[in-house]
This record gives C-alpha cells, sequence and structure tokens, in this order.
C-alpha cells in the first residue's frame, strides 16, 4: 500500500510525493470551496496529473477552503493524503 512522503503547496499548486510496493494506477485531487465541518462540505473530485515518478499535481482551483489526494493502486486499493485547509483568502 502507498504512504505519502510529502505534500507541498507552491503559489496555486499542490503536489503530493509518495512510495509505494505496489504501481499507483491514479491519483484524485479531492477539494472544497464551502466552510464550515469538513463531513458537511461538499467535495469535488478531479484527476490529479502525473509529475514523474512518485509525484502528482493539481492546481488549486479559485475559492478553495481545503484539499486532499487519493492515491488508488493497481489493486483499487485506496490511500488519502492529510487534509489540508487553507485561510479565507481570495484567489
Amino acid at each position: 500500500m502507498a504512504g505519502q512522503q510529502a505534500q507541498v503547496q507552491r503559489g496555486e499548486s499542490v503536489w503530493v510525493s509518495y512510495a509505494a510496493q505496489i504501481p499507483i494506477a491514479k491519483a484524485d485531487f479531492n477539494y472544497t470551496t464551502d466552510h464550515g465541518e469538513w463531513k458537511d462540505r461538499r467535495w469535488t473530485t478531479v484527476a490529479a496529473k502525473s509529475r514523474g515518478q512518485h509525484k502528482f499535481q493539481a492546481a488549486l482551483p479559485p475559492g478553495v477552503s481545503a484539499y486532499y489526494f487519493n492515491l488508488i493502486d493497481e489493486h483499487g486499493l485506496v490511500v488519502s493524503s492529510d487534509l489540508r485547509f487553507l485561510a479565507d483568502t481570495p484567489r
């Protein structure tokens, strides 16, 4: 199963790097523009872009308030990155 090694934000881009014994088939980027309890927010999922070996990238949409990545291996097992909350600043 995959494990997150690092999650980085630079400007409007975010990356997650990972280590995995079983190849990662895809990564999803999950984000919300809602506020309040995280479990009550509406979440949008888009495909993250592969950026070389063991790294995926996504762009932060305008108004995003929180995000995380899901890494899905070739067996369909899912590992989630840390949930990150952003300050209430306009984008």
